[in-house]
């Protein structure tokens, strides 16, 4: 499991597109925890979203969720064909 690890040294390479949606009140996974890994991340494309009354899966939020999560993903896909030429 050591080798999964997110330590401020991986966290400081992370290149890749990341997208962060948290729930406040979630005793899961703490949203300082959630920030921290955020913050540390490298990438120049982050986007965070947070609910104050999100619960941990964002069940309480789904269409908004999953509309975010679409839209990030169709943005990303398009930028990625445009940048090839539109293939």
């Amino acid at each position: 499991m050591e080798r999964y690890r997110l330590t401020p040294e991986r966290l400081a390479r992370l290149r890749v597109p990341l997208l962060v949606l948290h729930g406040s009140p979630d005793r899961v996974f703490l949203a300082c925890n959630a920030r921290a890994l955020y913050d540390s991340a490298a990438s120049p494309d982050k986007r965070w979203a947070e609910w104050p009354d999100g619960d941990h899966c964002l069940y309480n939020h789904s269409h908004e969720k999953h509309v975010i999560v679409a839209d990030w993903f169709a943005d990303r896909l398009r930028d990625s064909l445009a940048r090839e030429g539109g293939r």
